[in-house]
């Protein structure tokens, strides 16, 4: 039995996040209109930055090499202020739904949860 290709799942992982942000900000733009649309996909955009940020994170504690690594204890400890700051700037001018920016943030946690039952239900493929 083979262990899990942890690099490719990580790719899996952030096209899951771009799918299922995509998917989720194009239904709620059919469905309820421009402001929760609007809302999913810039939280989805901040999810995919924060996937990025911890597997910066991860890369960097591993000893790899990372491109902007300098600056990426300051993202990560600024992120949550740097969220709150934008999003209410966010919600307050672009006058989108607040609570489908709040779902948009968890499309990187769906696209985990889709990416591990793909782990667990696809047989592998011989490599």
């Amino acid at each position: 039995m083979r262990d899990i290709d942890y690099g490719r799942a990580t790719r899996r992982l952030y096209w899951l996040t771009l799918v299922v942000a995509s998917v989720a900000s194009l239904i709620g733009f059919l469905y309820w209109g421009r402001p929760v649309g609007l809302g999913l996909a810039l939280g989805g955009a901040v999810s995919l930055v924060n996937l990025w940020l911890w597997d910066s994170l991860g890369k960097l504690l591993s000893g790899r090499a990372v491109k902007g690594s300098a600056g990426l204890a300051v993202l990560l400890a600024g992120r949550l202020l740097a969220l709150f700051a934008v999003g209410y700037a966010i919600v307050k001018y672009l006058e989108v739904d607040l609570l489908a920016g709040v779902a948009g943030l968890l499309a990187s946690a769906l696209a985990a949860l889709i990416e591990i039952v793909l782990e667990v239900a696809v047989p592998r493929r011989l490599t």
